[in-house]
């Protein structure tokens, strides 16, 4: 342990990056490469806040709504309301904002427990490694990701500070930790099992301080499982499982089937711009884990490569439970924690048997590391690009169609009877109500939409239809339009 102290404190470039100015630069930094990677490197258009799936129409337009309390993840709820009610702008900006601070909390999770070697050039390199990944671009187009975002920064905040008690114990980090992680599970119920990992490895590391650190870790896992329980039983949450094998939230717990599920998601979830990336991610988890292994039995100790490779699955299990809810961009919440432990098992592999060493063969697990990042950020730049090339494809279709709806606004809430030709998944139709149109956009009418009953989008369709309290009705032919009626033709629009 004492030589492990020593060499930590002879680490080129400690002091960079400390304190409030260093975390501001970090920050400023990840804000950089996160833009290059999801627009300047991507594609020629700028950032918007432009529409593109259903969700996107729900979030926006869920600033008109009226304020009431729910108890089904009610911080992340009303805090998109919140700023929904700002304007669409204020939300995508600030889920932009919460994806560089997610990034940087992982960041400082792995320096608490690894004291980066170079930590300036390796602060680079961990930052492009996330932000290379082709699902990276939606975190800057799509408002679904709020939700977990939010709930991982409190989440990976709040594993943080439990760790931070080890090195500088009462100060107050165990009741911060707890505040945290209750906020976490207000917002989404993804992070309790991190924060139990770190409290075993915090409780591993600090012996002293074993009873006080069990004592309020437990207490907030006793908290945050009450607010799960309540949120399940009391007010039936679906995102907690349903039954029926065929349900979305299905939840196959089995060890068999959570590993399947987890190997699934190494492997780039099926997503087909995903598939030589998730070949690599699967091969330096594989690696990884077998460094944390064998420098275990050699050295008997646990290896902090061990911690960061467990944290990272803890932070995949309540994903790889629901076998039928598998997404690729899910990947951004656990791909920190592997890029963390793939560092760690570098520097873990080339420390040193003397300080005097410390700093060429740091230098080596970092060039190493270097060398992996380059790699993959070179078979990701192409498939990033494809993410972005169809989402610019999308969200300019949907801009010209709404700027259609935006232009007729006046004739549209005069008529009152609106009939919509060519809707299509990305209308705000599509299962979604159409607060979107009415308390984004001000245009208030009762929309007839056509749709073959044969179409895939007639699902869709009505179960957004069902949602909208009689403003959109769905229907077959056009002898089932209401006569007078304003008729749109979305087809129409390029």
């Amino acid at each position: 342990m004492e030589l492990k102290r020593t060499a930590r404190a002879q680490v080129p470039g400690g002091r960079f990056l400390a304190g409030p100015s260093g975390a501001l630069l970090a920050l400023l930094a990840m804000g950089v490469i996160f833009y290059l990677s999801t627009y300047w490197s991507t594609t020629d258009q700028l950032p918007s806040s432009v529409p593109v799936h259903h969700d996107d129409y729900s979030n926006y337009g869920s600033g008109g709504n009226a304020w009431a309390w729910v108890w089904i993840r009610p911080f992340s709820t009303l805090l998109i309301q919140a700023l929904a009610q700002m304007g669409p702008e204020w939300l995508i900006w600030s889920m932009r904002l919460l994806a560089v601070v997610f990034v940087f909390l992982n960041w400082k999770l792995l320096c608490e427990v690894v004291r980066p070697a170079h930590n300036w050039l390796v602060l680079i390199l961990f930052t492009v490694a996330c932000f290379a990944s082709p699902v990276i671009v939606e975190y800057a187009r799509y408002t679904g990701m709020s939700t977990h975002l939010l709930s991982g920064c409190f989440g990976v905040a709040a594993a943080w500070a439990v760790l931070r008690e080890i090195s500088e114990p009462r100060r107050g980090y165990l009741p911060l930790s707890l505040a945290l992680l209750v906020l976490s599970v207000l917002a989404k119920e993804d992070f309790v099992v991190l924060y139990g990992v770190s409290a075993v490895y915090a409780v591993i590391r600090s012996p002293a301080g074993r009873a006080r650190i069990i004592a309020w870790t437990a207490l907030a896992l006793v908290i945050c499982a009450v607010l799960i329980a309540g949120a399940k039983f009391m007010a039936a949450s679906s995102f907690l499982g349903m039954s029926g094998s065929s349900s979305p939230y299905f939840i196959d717990a089995t060890p068999w089937g959570i590993a399947r599920t987890m190997w699934r998601y190494l492997l780039g979830a099926g997503h087909p711009a995903m598939h030589t990336h998730g070949i690599l991610i699967s091969l330096m988890f594989i690696c990884t884990a077998a460094a944390a292994l064998w420098i275990a039995v050699r050295h008997k100790r646990l290896p902090t490569t061990a911690f960061l490779v467990v944290a990272m699955l803890s932070v995949m299990l309540p994903y790889s439970v629901l076998p039928n809810h598998v997404n690729a961009y899910y990947e951004l919440i656990w791909l920190p924690l592997l890029l963390a432990s793939v560092y760690a098992a570098l520097y873990e592999l080339t420390l040193p048997a003397a300080s005097s060493g410390a700093g060429r063969r740091v230098s080596a697990g970092t060039l190493i590391f270097l060398l992996l990042i380059v790699l993959l950020s070179t078979v990701d730049y192409a498939k990033r690009r494809s993410i972005a090339a169809w989402y610019d494809e999308v969200g300019s279709s949907n801009r010209h169609a709404l700027q259609l709806l935006q232009d007729q606004k006046e004739a549209i809430n005069q008529a009152g009877k609106v009939c919509i030709l060519g809707a299509n998944a990305f209308s705000p139709w599509y299962m979604h109500g159409g607060s979107y149109l009415r308390h984004v956009m001000g245009v208030h009418a009762t929309w007839y939409v056509l749709i073959d009953p044969a179409s895939s989008l007639q699902a869709g369709m009505q179960s957004g239809a069902l949602s909208s309290a009689g403003h959109t009705v769905v229907v077959d032919s056009r002898d089932k339009m209401p006569v007078p009626c304003l008729t749109i033709n979305l087809e129409q629009v390029k």
